[in-house]
């Protein structure tokens, strides 16, 4: 038998909704009113099921029947010509319909041919005297979510009767409507000489099904499939619709009415009456929602392929969600968000708003309805107890996967009546739809108050729950949702932000979100009655601390992590309220308002975020550096750094693409930031602080990772000296890298720019950058045995905002650990670097991370010294010769002299140090304590 290219069932090609749309297509424009108004009172059957009207079939979802739990990650079965792979099963006793069945199947796997369709069958039994429907996924709809393909064949059955499935595979010709998308991206077609009917990857199951057992090539096997029966149930009229009101506060007093109509079981003119409730709350519908007003600037392209079922990607091409509107379609880009939130809902509602074409408000509500019958409540259809834990993120299947995760509800919640509203003037859009649609609100809040996760889910869930309770007072649950949702938002801050006002997830994206939701609650307590614990506010406060020192000179922020830019620190004022903070102001106005903080350069160490800059002004130079825990939504990114020189962001994070992508993967690792991998093996897990020390003059980083992947015994050191700018000296970083373990090894250090031009001396190995505003240039100290590749590299950088190729230098060393880079960051103005030696000096003793630098500058030079790393011992007193052959003498972590030029010798200007304990120049002292001092800053032109 051919089969059709697109999924084919046994059921009738147009539901019953289609019927009731066709009849509204050909009424009158007088009749339609008329006809909107007594929609309820129509009853449309079914083609091949139970015979009720569209609402009624829709409240009565599916209901978990015959499955099997665990699938055997190293099991599959393999369908053959002539070896058909099936299950047998029980239906329950109240089974009426199986109206659909769930299966596992590796869609990727190379057996699937592009001309080979799987096709599943409902038989009587393994003998197959009786066939109660089939249905056809093509290899052009393979991909589900999960790997879990759901076969639609509403099937009328018998209660507790044995049934049987089986899977074939069968062949069909291409036609262009049914092109495999990757052969439309590439332009290409692979030669193949026909499917040969072979499809493997069938999942197997761990637990054992007592009712039933797989089949291959009609013999019983020892084991089960994996699968799900998803069962339509034998429910009186009343019973569905008693269920369906019972979330809903008859006793409110706008809702008298319809708790008349329900007493007299009028289910009829309880559902008008709902519905009329709704629509009349002018603050979810108000009135220039409900008006389409027709734009003829309006591109209408997403629009018209959402009318026919098609996802509008942004390379341009298309997702065909198939004649049933498959919200669990599955394509490359989908990501995490995929369909889940506003999906199509959004561009048919601004077709429909902008242009006032019916056709936008037949497909919104032949959309709705599949949505509705395809992914029912999974509290509904038995997939979890009334008293049980829902998981945030749910596997697929009846289960809702993506579509009933806590984000996803979370959201759809939270679009309220937003979509909805666009419509209610249209009579495409039936009163049975309008009221699955009130009715579904009710059935995500109940899930939704049953589910935990952490982090921003937990967040996000709790937030909406308060919103729900405040917003819909037409619920039983709303003041319990209300009550539920702050006391988890209230533990969810005291658990999820670090003591400093991180956010465990070390990315500012999700930290904006979630101190958004905490601050919203703070400012609404009064208004709600509720008192927020002390401890709570504080780290509120704290957490747009965070905010104001990570702000960037050009004001935007940093982004790290999941996010992408732009971020602006645009709250700041509000907060500047709340909590009495004129610095918050003077941040978030960029200046115009408030007074600056008090502190330029800031630390975070319990997030791991250590921010250095000069000033506040929008010239400032700043310095990023990420070194600190891992958490969810962070990248492999320990010692990063990210830097702008006279406020021009130069040296980036890379953001994020798409979840699930290569490239995603590719901008996580650790090779896409500014800092070391070894083998280019990404970072094992978080950074360790070592010291942080901030001054006037100076600032001073140091700290570590926690070993590399497969690697967890090669250490990355990394210590930075910021000399701040003063009088005529523009200032620079120092940044010191030291890869210490065992072994032969190669090491790269990388820097990623923002799209900018960047130029390269191979000689002197080093790069900078040619913009109009401030530069950069990355000099290394030895250059000798360095290779430098300037390449190409992803990002989505700064005044971009979407996925390009930006420069990236790579520089490597190979050798026997320990291997160190040396890199003198210099900012500067203008189209040239400015002249500037750096060069590396001999100290004795050495040791492991041991050094000194020579950075020269015309009459002025720098003597830039660090102890060794891995080491708990106290310093020991160190001696280098400088260029003019004087001795320099120190004992601390780290120590810089400023030198000045007169005649052919340097004098010392000016020290700083990190737990310094003494410093001497041609055997005058300069320095000695006999504790070490954690901040040394002195002008030695002053002493006597």
């Amino acid at each position: 038998m051919r089969m059709s290219s697109t999924p084919e069932c046994s059921f009738s090609g147009c539901s019953p909704l289609d019927v009731r749309l066709r009849g509204i297509e050909r009424a009158t424009a007088v009749q339609r009113g008329l006809v909107l108004s007594i929609l309820l009172v129509c009853v449309i059957g079914y083609a091949s099921a139970a015979e009720m009207p569209v609402l009624e079939r829709l409240l009565n979802g599916a209901k978990m029947g015959a499955h099997t739990v665990r699938r055997d990650d190293n099991r599959f079965a393999t369908i053959q010509p002539g070896q058909p792979v099936g299950q047998t099963f029980m239906v329950s006793e109240r089974c009426v319909e199986v109206f659909r069945i769930a299966v596992w199947q590796a869609f990727w796997h190379e057996s699937w041919q592009p001309d080979e369709v799987l096709v599943m069958t409902l038989w009587d039994s393994p003998e197959k005297r009786f066939s109660y429907g089939r249905c056809a996924i093509p290899y052009a709809r393979r991909m589900w979510e999960g790997a879990v393909p759901m076969f639609t064949l509403e099937a009328k059955v018998q209660p507790g009767r044995r049934y049987y499935f089986e899977l074939t595979v069968e062949t069909e010709p291409l036609r262009p409507a049914v092109v495999p998308r990757e052969w439309t991206l590439s332009g290409e077609r692979p030669g193949f000489a026909g499917g040969d009917r072979v499809l493997a990857g069938i999942g197997i199951a761990q637990d054992d099904y007592p009712d039933g057992t797989a089949f291959v090539g009609g013999v019983a096997q020892d084991y089960d499939l994996w699968f799900e029966i998803h069962e339509i149930h034998q429910v009186e009229r009343d019973q569905l619709y008693e269920e369906a009101f019972r979330p809903f506060n008859l006793d409110y007093p706008p809702l008298h009415p319809v708790r008349e109509a329900v007493q007299r079981r009028d289910w009829d003119e309880a559902v008008r009456r709902l519905v009329a409730h709704f629509e009349s709350r002018e603050d979810l519908l108000p009135p220039e929602l409900r008006e389409p007003r027709y734009d003829p600037e309006f591109d209408t392209r997403e629009a018209d392929l959402a009318a026919e079922g098609k996802v509008l990607l942004p390379d341009g091409t298309t997702v065909d969600l198939g004649p049933q509107w498959n919200h669990y379609t599955l394509w490359p880009e989908r990501g995490g968000v995929g369909l889940t939130r506003a999906g199509l809902r959004r561009p048919l509602a601004a077709g429909y708003a902008r242009t006032g074409n019916e056709k936008y408000a037949r497909a919104f509500s032949q959309m709705l309805y599949h949505f509705f019958l395809q992914c029912p409540s999974p509290l509904k259809a038995g997939v979890w107890k009334p008293d049980q834990k829902i998981p945030g993120a749910p596997p697929p299947g009846l289960a809702g996967g993506s579509i009933w995760a806590a984000l996803a509800i979370g959201a759809r919640l939270g679009h309220g009546l937003s979509y909805y509203g666009r419509f209610v003037r249209s009579p495409n859009f039936p009163l049975e739809i309008r009221a699955a649609f009130l009715f579904n609100l009710a059935e995500m809040a109940e899930v939704l108050e049953r589910m935990e996760a952490g982090g921003n889910w937990e967040t996000q869930m709790a937030d909406t729950l308060v919103e729900l309770g405040q917003v819909y007072p037409e619920f039983q649950g709303a003041n319990r949702w209300l009550q539920q949702g702050v006391q988890r938002l209230i533990q969810n801050a005291l658990e999820t932000v670090h003591p400093d006002g991180v956010l465990g997830e070390p990315t500012t994206g999700y930290h904006l979100l979630v101190m958004a939701r905490y601050r919203n609650l703070i400012a609404q307590s009064r208004q709600l009655n509720i008192q927020i614990p002390p401890e709570m506010i504080a780290l509120t406060e704290k957490m747009h601390e965070y905010v104001m020192y990570s702000t960037l000179p050009d004001g935007t922020l940093p982004i790290w992590g999941d996010g992408n830019p732009p971020m602006y620190p645009d709250m700041l004022p509000q907060a500047a309220d709340l909590f009495g903070r004129e610095d918050f102001r003077y941040v978030g106005t960029g200046g115009k308002q408030g007074k600056p903080p008090a502190r330029t350069s800031f630390g975070f160490p319990h997030g791991g975020f250590f921010y250095m800059r000069n000033s506040w002004q929008p010239d400032s130079h700043y310095m990023g550096i990420r070194c600190g825990p891992h958490g969810s939504h962070g990248h492999w990114d320990q010692l990063s750094v990210i830097v702008a020189s006279y406020g021009n962001p130069l040296l980036i994070d890379p953001g994020i693409h798409i979840y699930g992508t290569p490239e995603a993967q590719e901008l996580m690792h650790t090779r896409s930031h500014n800092t070391v991998t070894v083998g280019e093996r990404r970072t094992h897990s978080g950074g360790v602080l070592e010291s942080w020390v901030t001054g006037s003059r100076f600032d001073y980083f140091a700290g570590r990772t926690e070993g590399y992947e497969w690697l967890t015994e090669v250490k990355h050191y990394r210590r930075v000296w910021f000399l701040k700018p003063g009088g005529d000296f523009g200032g620079f970083w120092l940044i010191r890298d030291d890869v210490l373990g065992a072994g032969e090894h190669d090491a790269q250090l990388w820097f990623r720019f923002a799209r900018v031009a960047v130029r390269a001396d191979e000689t002197r190995k080093a790069v900078w950058t040619e913009t109009d505003g401030g530069n950069l240039l990355v000099q290394p100290v030895e250059a000798g045995d360095l290779r430098l590749t300037l390449t190409q590299g992803i990002a989505v950088p700064p005044g971009v905002h979407r996925l390009t190729e930006v420069p990236v230098a790579r520089y490597e060393r190979q050798g026997s650990l320990p291997l160190s880079f040396t890199s003198l960051l210099l900012p500067y103005r203008g189209t040239s670097p400015p002249a500037v030696k750096a060069s590396s000096l001999r100290v004795a003793p050495g040791g492991a991370g041991v050094y000194a630098v020579w950075v020269e500058m015309g009459t002025r030079a720098f003597l830039l010294c660090g102890d060794e790393v891995g080491s708990a011992r106290e310093p020991v007193v160190r001696t280098v010769t400088l260029p003019d052959r004087t001795e320099v003498q120190w004992r601390a972590r780290g120590a810089v002299l400023e030198f000045h030029r007169q005649g052919g010798r340097w004098r010392p200007r000016s020290l700083v140090g990190v737990q310094a304990l003494e410093v001497r120049h041609q055997g005058r002292t300069l320095w000695r304590q006999q504790t070490a001092q954690e901040r040394v800053e002195l002008e030695l032109t002053s002493r006597p």
